[in-house]
């Protein structure tokens, strides 16, 4: 399994709102799988969405176990989300022990005052 993006790496939070966006059944347990967490990281993912929503402003509800963004909030860009999320899928992540490694290249991630 390839290691998903480390801890205190942005795009480990946008690949999890771009999972619960692009997942047919988005629950905690098939994003945690699918962001390789593994079965049981789905306190890894809630964890994230609570960030998200305190620090950025997402909304996210939930239906039944599934959830969904009712909206990206003020700060970011579902494009940026979507890039983190297919990256991960595609082509994984090389193991990063230093998040000072990370470059986040032209991933849009941030709204601007001008959007």
């Amino acid at each position: 399994m390839v290691t998903c993006y480390p801890k205190g790496d942005l795009r480990r939070l946008l690949a999890v709102l771009g999972a619960i966006d692009q997942l047919a059944h988005p629950t905690l347990s098939n994003i945690s799988t699918a962001l390789g967490f593994g079965p049981t990281g789905g306190h890894t993912v809630k964890r994230l969405m609570e960030q998200a929503t305190e620090q950025a402003g997402v909304k996210i509800s939930r239906a039944g176990f599934a959830y969904r963004i009712d909206d990206w909030g003020p700060a970011l860009v579902r494009d940026g989300a979507l890039m983190a999320w297919r990256a991960r899928q595609n082509i994984g992540t090389p193991e990063i022990t230093d998040a000072s490694e990370v470059e986040y290249g032209d991933i849009p991630v941030w709204r601007t005052l001008n959007q």
